[in-house]
């Protein structure tokens, strides 16, 4: 084999080389992508749930405190409507 052939056989070996760890290293890095979008999903949904529940007590609190004659909510709710 000439020298140019052996050349052109490592250059070869090198670009098959960087192409296979690149698959590689692309496949690897979308499973661990993949599986922390998984988690990342689920810890939202659980804090959507959570302010769903704190908007929902805020609400009956509300509704509690508006129909108190004493509260200021009230007092503030019946100046707007005589003004």
């Amino acid at each position: 084999m000439d020298d140019i052939q052996i050349l052109i056989w490592v250059m070869g070996l090198g670009f098959t080389a960087i192409g296979t760890l690149t698959l590689y290293l692309n496949n690897n890095l979308s499973n661990k992508i993949d599986s922390l979008d998984s988690k990342l999903t689920n810890r939202i949904d659980k804090l959507d749930e959570k302010l769903t529940d704190v908007d929902r007590r805020l609400c009956r609190l509300e509704g509690a405190f508006s129909r108190q004659e004493c509260c200021v909510i009230h007092s503030k709710n019946q100046e707007r409507i005589s003004m």
